[in-house]
């Protein structure tokens, strides 16, 4: 950890932002509860986009007239669908204007925004990543801003899901608590409280192959300096506990 964040330090000093990026990144992942650290992945990204946005704005793609029309009107509609609530239909007008150009900034933009409205935060977030790698000056800031409802509406979200959870166990409704955090893991799927969570219940409702998935994902994720041991501990238990038996020997006559 140590290690990597020097490194870092080192590196976005010296103007070097993707490496930065990248050693931050790897610090964050061994202690992903550090505020510090956060902060300096979003220091060190958006250095690092911004730079790849202004050597590569000669090349971004230059529409015709015509194409620029249909693009307007796919963007239109999406955004008048989104306002009626109609997210498949928005996300359908989002695909029909990524035919005519995927990496136009309008349409990263309000794919993200669609994507974010229908809760799949992961590929709404993806979305604006690429949206920032292409985005120079003053076309940077309402990506930001987006960015930082989603991040806040997945954060609310997440907290919801665990909340919600925990009432549902202590009634001991397991089927509705195995649902509660599947759905908070289709917002954030590496979120180790909810997929223990999920893997308990999903033991609960005797489903022990899905359990022990859940199981053995929240032990990728949780390897962490911020880990609980207990709880790692217990879930491996689980998973044994849930593993299938070994069929009896059979012996010859």
């Amino acid at each position: 950890l140590q290690s990597h964040q020097e490194l870092g330090e080192e590196d976005l000093k010296a103007g070097e932002y993707g490496a930065a990026n990248r050693e931050f990144r790897v610090a964050l992942a061994r202690n992903p509860v550090d505020e510090a650290l956060q902060q300096r992945v979003v220091i060190a990204w958006t250095d690092y986009s911004r730079q790849l946005a202004i050597d590569q704005k000669g090349s971004r793609k230059q529409l015709s007239a015509g194409q620029i029309e249909a693009l307007n009107q796919a963007l239109l509609f999406a955004s008048r669908y989104e306002g009626e609530g109609k997210l498949d239909l928005a996300y359908k007008k989002i695909q029909e204007a990524e035919s005519v150009d995927a990496n136009a900034l309008d349409v990263l933009l309000k794919k993200a925004d669609v994507l974010g409205a229908q809760g799949n935060f992961m590929e709404a977030l993806a979305a604006l990543d690429a949206y920032d790698k292409l985005a120079v000056d003053d076309e940077r800031p309402k990506a930001s801003q987006l960015r930082n409802e989603l991040l806040f509406k997945r954060t609310s979200r997440v907290e919801d899901a665990r909340s919600q959870f925990q009432t549902a166990w202590n009634q001991k409704k397991f089927l509705h608590a195995r649902e509660i955090a599947l759905n908070g893991l289709r917002a954030k799927d590496d979120d180790p409280e909810l997929l223990f969570s999920a893997g308990a219940a999903t033991m609960a409702t005797r489903n022990l192959e899905a359990s022990r998935k859940c199981f053995r994902r929240y032990l990728e994720v949780s390897d962490t300096l911020a880990a609980d041991a207990r709880k790692r501990a217990l879930a491996r238990r689980l998973m044994a506990a849930a593993a299938p038996a070994k069929p009896a020997s059979q012996t010859g006559a």
